[in-house]
């Protein structure tokens, strides 16, 4: 892709839309969220509650897929 050639460029981001949209929202610095109202929020207090569950979650997905061998 080059930007010396408009409607190649032109082609590639309509044929991908959807990411060139999804990238830049991810790009996008959010300043409407709220994040911690103190910088003390921001301290280590351990594992939430919910942590626990997701743990399992995770190692159940990650030991319930096959392990393939990889070829050198």
């Amino acid at each position: 892709m080059n930007v010396s050639n408009p409607k190649g460029l032109s082609q590639v981001f309509n044929r991908k839309r959807d990411l060139a949209f999804l990238f830049r929202d991810i790009a996008t610095l959010r300043t409407d969220l709220p994040l911690f109202a103190t910088v003390d929020d921001l301290l280590w207090k351990g594992p939430t509650k919910g942590f626990p569950p997701m743990a399992d979650r995770l190692d159940r997905a990650k030991f319930s897929k096959k392990r393939v061998p990889r070829s050198c």
